[in-house]
């Protein structure tokens, strides 16, 4: 895995290049992220990709701020949302790393990481509902953006990985 951000989605060179290949989505994308679109899934998405390739700093900071309010929030637990809300926080870490403050990333991997123990018996199956949003969206995509940031993510690959593999 890249040790350089961004590193869920491929280098900032092969994202910038799909947005040339491919412009019209990458407009409509990029509308979603300047007129505010859509609720925090959609918004954050968009404006942090956009923000990544073009390499607007003020609008990384403003979806750094937005995301932010998920981390001061409360740990969600149970069948709830905690899956996006790291799914959301942890897209935002990895195309906007530059905008966060050291400050901000520890709040950030110590939100995860308290609602990730928080959940340690939330959906543990493919037979709940939320497992795959919970287990491999949010914990997965958290824990592989904030690989090397945030020691305690490699214990919790390994039973995703075996999970993933059809060998839980």
């Amino acid at each position: 895995m890249p040790r350089e951000h961004p590193r869920l989605f491929g280098s900032l060179e092969r994202l910038r290049a799909l947005a040339s290949e491919r412009s019209e989505a990458f407009v409509r994308m990029d509308e979603v992220a300047l007129e505010r679109q859509g609720g925090d899934m959609e918004y954050l998405f968009s404006a942090a990709l956009a923000s990544a390739v073009t390499g607007d700093d003020a609008l990384a900071r403003d979806t750094v701020a937005h995301a932010l309010k998920i981390v001061h929030g409360s740990i969600r637990v149970g069948h709830e949302t905690f899956g996006k809300d790291l799914t959301n926080c942890a897209v935002v870490f990895n195309l906007c790393r530059a905008a966060w403050t050291e400050s901000e990333v520890a709040e950030f991997i110590n939100h995860m990481n308290r609602t990730i123990e928080a959940n340690q018996g939330s959906e543990l199956t493919v037979f709940h509902n939320g497992f795959y949003s919970y287990q491999n969206a949010g914990i997965g995509i958290a824990s592989y953006a904030t690989y090397y940031e945030n020691p305690r993510v490699a214990p919790r690959l390994a039973p995703l990985k075996r999970g993933s593999r059809g060998c839980a």
